[in-house]
């Protein structure tokens, strides 16, 4: 059977349609596929997929296992900006590139997320 080990800080709620997770970061929810089937094993903090037999089930676990990750560490990116001229600057609440077009690229921040430009 395949499992997935789940941290202390994480709490997980199996209900009838959805897979709820829970963590320091948030609450992210997941609709559950409806040919596998999940037994949460709390003395061992492991999240069991009892068939085995549905093709897409490492496909499933790897997206709870991003889940999971994600309301207890954050999601991130890390992007690299490569070539002559080329910039990314924070201001306000604004993102803005210089990436050798005639004129830069604003884009705004949303609220929840946040940007930190390392070298300029």
């Amino acid at each position: 059977m395949l499992s997935l080990n789940i941290p202390k800080k994480i709490k997980i709620n199996i209900s009838e349609e959805y897979i709820i997770i829970e963590g320091p970061l948030g609450i992210k929810k997941k609709k559950k596929s409806k040919n596998l089937k999940f037994f949460l094993d709390t003395s061992t903090n492991k999240l069991w997929l009892l068939n085995e037999t549905d093709p897409k089930k490492h496909f499933y676990l790897a997206i709870l296992n991003k889940l999971i990750f994600g309301v207890l560490k954050g999601f991130s990116i890390k992007l690299n900006i490569i070539g002559v001229g080329y910039k990314a600057i924070v201001e306000q609440k604004f993102l803005n590139l210089k990436l050798g077009f005639s004129h830069s690229l604003n884009y705004p921040i949303p609220k929840d997320i946040t940007i930190k430009v390392l070298n300029q």
